[in-house]
C-alpha cells in the first residue's frame, strides 16, 4: 500500500510541474499568484502613478492581470476611473433608464459608472459636449488626449474662474479649438507640463493615468447651486460636475427677492443678530455672507420646516437665503432637533465658495442620488 501512495505523489507531482510549465503567462493560476500588481508595468512611464492609482482604488486589475500601458483608452474605459476619482463608486442610480446613448448596453461593464455620472453631473450635456454626438457615444472609440483632458478638468469644476490668455499658449492647440478652456485649465492645475499636448491623438493608458493621479492630489472646485425656479427651490452642493447632496430652501419673498448672480462667500459666522427695519433675530446660526453682511445664507429657526422647498412668495425672507435649522427650546419646532442643514453647508463650505443664484429648474438636469 505504501509502494502505491508514492507512486500516485510522485505521478501527481510531475503532471503539475509539467502543467505548470506550459501554461502561458497570462494564465488564470499565473494571475492568482500575484493579483494586487500589474505585471507589465516594470520601468514603464508613469509607474509610480498607475500604481498609485491602484493602491487608491482608481484603477482595478484587469482581467489578464495586466495594464496595457501603451494601448488608448477608449471613451467608455476612461470613465470608470473617473467615476471612482470623483467619489461615485457610492451611488445609487435612481433611474435605471437615464442613460441616453444608445449604443451603450445595459450589459456593458461601464453601463453603471456611465449611469451614474449622468445622473449626478449637474449639466450632463455639458459634461460630454464634443464627445458625444446627440445619443451617440461611440463607446469603443480611442479617447483623445483633448478629451481626456476635457472630462478629467469638468468633473472637478476648474473651468469657472480661469483667465484665460488671449492668445495659446501651445505650439499645437489653437484658442479656438473646441477644448481650449479645458486644455489651458489642465496646464493651470499642473496636468500638463510641456507646450505641446498633441490634443487630437489618442490618450495612451498610462498618460491618462498621469492626468488622473495629478488630478486627484487637488480638490475639485465646490459650488452652491441656489435655484429659484418655481417648484425647485433648493440649494446643491456640487463637488466640480457631480451635486453630493440637496437642501430645501427658503429665498426672498416677493418684492424682497433673493438676488440672481454668481458670488461667492465672503465671510462666515457662527451664530450673530440679524436686524432690519421690522424685525430683529437673534440666535441666527451658520451663516455664510455673501454680499456684504446684508445676504447670506443661513439657518432659519422661526419658520416651521414645511416652508423650505416650497413657494417663497408669500412666506418668503427677507432676500438671504434660509435652510433648516432647528435649536434647543426654538419656538415653534418643539420635538424638532435632530435635522440641521445650516450647519451641513456651513462645515462644507470655506470662504471663497463660489454660489451660483439662478431662476433655471436645476432639478430637470439630473436626478439626485439618494
Amino acid at each position: 500500500m505504501g509502494t502505491q501512495n508514492r507512486f500516485w505523489r510522485t505521478f501527481l507531482a510531475t503532471a503539475l510541474a509539467a502543467l505548470l510549465l506550459f501554461l502561458p503567462s497570462g494564465s488564470v493560476l499565473a494571475q492568482d499568484s500575484n493579483p494586487t500588481a500589474y505585471t507589465d508595468l516594470s520601468g514603464h512611464s508613469g509607474e509610480a502613478e498607475i500604481r498609485s492609482l491602484l493602491d487608491a482604488g482608481i484603477l482595478e486589475i484587469e482581467p489578464d492581470g495586466k495594464f496595457h500601458p501603451d494601448q488608448p483608452f477608449t471613451r467608455l474605459s476612461f470613465l470608470p476611473p473617473l467615476a471612482r476619482m470623483s467619489r461615485l463608486n457610492s451611488a445609487t442610480p435612481t433611474y435605471p433608464a437615464a442613460i441616453p446613448f444608445t449604443d451603450v448596453p445595459v450589459s456593458n461593464y461601464a453601463y453603471p459608472d456611465l449611469q451614474r455620472i449622468l445622473q449626478t453631473a449637474l449639466y450632463p450635456d455639458r459634461f460630454f459636449r464634443g464627445i458625444a454626438e446627440g445619443t451617440t457615444l461611440k463607446p469603443d472609440l480611442s479617447l483623445t488626449v483633448a478629451e481626456g483632458l476635457a472630462l478629467i478638468v469638468r468633473s472637478r469644476g476648474w473651468v469657472h474662474g480661469v483667465q484665460l490668455p488671449g492668445s495659446s499658449p501651445f505650439a499645437d492647440v489653437s484658442s479656438d479649438h473646441w477644448a481650449f478652456p479645458e486644455i489651458f485649465a489642465a496646464y493651470e492645475h499642473g496636468l500638463l507640463s510641456t507646450d505641446m499636448v498633441d490634443p487630437d491623438t489618442p490618450l495612451a493608458r498610462w498618460q491618462g493615468a498621469v492626468y488622473l493621479s495629478r488630478a486627484l492630489g487637488q480638490e475639485p472646485q465646490k459650488t452652491i447651486y441656489i435655484s429659484l425656479a418655481q417648484y425647485d427651490w433648493s440649494l446643491y452642493l456640487a463637488e466640480g460636475a457631480f451635486v453630493i447632496a440637496t437642501l430645501p430652501q427658503l429665498s426672498g419673498q416677493a418684492g424682497m427677492e433673493t438676488p440672481v448672480g454668481e458670488y461667492t462667500v465672503l465671510s462666515k459666522s457662527d451664530v450673530t443678530t440679524m436686524s432690519g427695519a421690522d424685525y430683529v433675530v437673534p440666535n441666527v446660526r451658520w451663516c455664510l455672507f455673501f454680499i456684504g453682511r446684508t445676504y447670506a445664507i443661513h439657518g432659519n429657526w422661526w419658520k416651521p420646516d414645511g416652508f423650505f422647498g416650497q413657494d417663497p412668495s408669500k412666506n418668503g425672507s427677507h432676500g438671504c437665503v434660509g435652510l433648516i435649522q432647528p435649536l434647543e427650546g426654538d419656538e415653534g419646532k418643539p420635538g424638532e432637533k435632530g435635522r440641521d442643514d445650516a450647519k451641513i453647508l456651513y462645515d462644507w463650505a470655506p470662504v471663497g465658495t463660489l454660489i451660483v443664484i439662478t431662476t433655471d429648474l436645476l432639478r430637470d438636469q439630473f436626478h439626485s442620488r439618494p
